[in-house]
């Protein structure tokens, strides 16, 4: 053989052995990206089956706090309208105490005319008792001197007369 065909056979079992070498490569790099893209599936996969679980849990939380939203502000508004409801009590109430309180002042003035006219009444009671029992010792004691006079002058004609 011609050193030129031992060249190019050299060469050609070279280059069948870096192509070799190429598709070796090119297959370990295959399997090894297949391998780490089945890695990579399962991580994604894992991943979004704990997303899809936090997915239902959060949705559940988000449903609870919606309840208790509405729960609180249905419990809000029951709060204002009992709020409102006493303060149009406490306001009905101010104006009844300050209703009262000239009521007050009035009742004081009546119950001051009242006393008065109650203590005239009992010293008018108490001066005609004293006049009564002045009247009654009076006449008592005129009855007694009348009664005594005709006594008197009684016992005289019948001492005269005997």
């Amino acid at each position: 053989m011609c050193v030129c065909v031992c060249l190019c056979v050299c060469e050609c079992a070279w280059l069948q052995a870096e192509v070799a070498d190429s598709i070796f490569v090119m297959i370990s790099k295959y399997r090894c990206f297949h391998a780490h893209n089945a890695a990579l599936r399962q991580i994604a996969d894992n991943g979004k089956v704990w997303l899809q679980e936090e997915v239902v849990s959060l949705s559940a939380q988000l449903q609870q706090l919606r309840d208790q939203f509405h729960q609180k502000t249905s419990e809000q508004l029951d709060l204002k309208a009992k709020a409102d409801l006493m303060e149009r009590r406490l306001t009905a109430a101010s104006k009844l105490i300050a209703g009262l309180s000239s009521e007050r002042i009035r009742w004081t003035a009546d119950m001051q005319v009242a006393l008065l006219h109650h203590l005239t009444l009992t010293l008018l009671h108490h001066l005609t008792l004293t006049l009564l029992h002045h009247l009654t010792l009076t006449l008592l004691h005129h009855l007694t001197l009348t009664l005594l006079h005709h006594l008197t002058v009684s016992l005289l004609r019948h001492l005269t007369l005997t």
